[in-house]
């Protein structure tokens, strides 16, 4: 299962320029490419785990508001299947 990516336009730039970054480094084997692959790579994977948890977080701050939204386990939990 893909994990969800957040619609914000910055991590959709992020992700992007990853992939264009692979493909160069796929085109040659560059050490050079290598790297800055990896510098975006983790680059995405540090934007996309903060979104996560900021949205976890706003959800959490009207846990008293909204108990409803909170009862719902696919909010606070994203990545996990509803079959298990």
């Amino acid at each position: 299962m893909k994990k969800p990516v957040s619609k914000k336009i910055p991590v959709r730039k992020h992700i992007k320029c990853k992939k264009s970054l692979w493909k160069k480094y796929i085109g040659d084997k560059n050490t050079t490419n290598w790297f800055k692959y990896t510098q975006q790579r983790n680059k995405v994977k540090e934007t996309i785990r903060n979104d996560i948890k900021e949205q976890q977080n706003a959800i959490a701050q009207q846990y008293k508001t909204n108990p409803k939204k909170i009862g719902n386990t696919s909010t606070l939990r994203p990545n996990v299947s509803k079959n298990r």
